[in-house]
């Protein structure tokens, strides 16, 4: 990428971007910041709720979501130490009590980690979220 933009932060601003144009007026984009999530932050927070929103313009969804695992993804990558690969890649699976939850972009918010996007897949019965974050630079 130009400039020593990575493909994670370009991707990561492309979303907020487009966020801002389906969120309201005056909404505060991402509190937290891409290095703040890392896989042992995250680690030391399961069994807690968090607050998910969707960010589409048709018809939003809300509801609350358990973080039940934090599963390491990269094993390596070229130019970060192992353990370094695998802060930065890995997948969160949450829970939720929730009906009819659809793939989309939501905002998830929480108090140790401020508020972030990202692209949460439902499993089969639609009890499990994922959300893969896959920062290898």
């Amino acid at each position: 990428m130009p400039n020593g933009l990575s493909r994670r932060r370009f991707v990561f601003a492309g979303t907020i971007a487009a966020s801002g144009v389906l969120a309201p007026a005056g909404f505060a984009l991402a509190e937290s910041q891409a290095d703040d999530l890392t896989a042992s932050r995250f680690a030391r927070e399961i069994g807690t709720p968090f607050s998910a929103h969707t960010l589409s313009s048709t018809g939003g969804q809300s509801a609350t979501l358990v973080l039940r695992d934090v599963r390491p993804l990269a094993r390596t990558a070229p130019n970060l130490r192992p353990e370094l690969a695998q802060e930065r890649s890995f997948e969160l699976v949450f829970s939720t009590e929730a009906t009819g939850l659809v793939q989309d972009t939501y905002e998830i918010s929480n108090p140790k980690f401020g508020t972030f996007v990202a692209l949460l897949v439902p499993s089969r019965d639609g009890k499990k979220l994922s959300a893969i974050f896959n920062r290898m630079s």
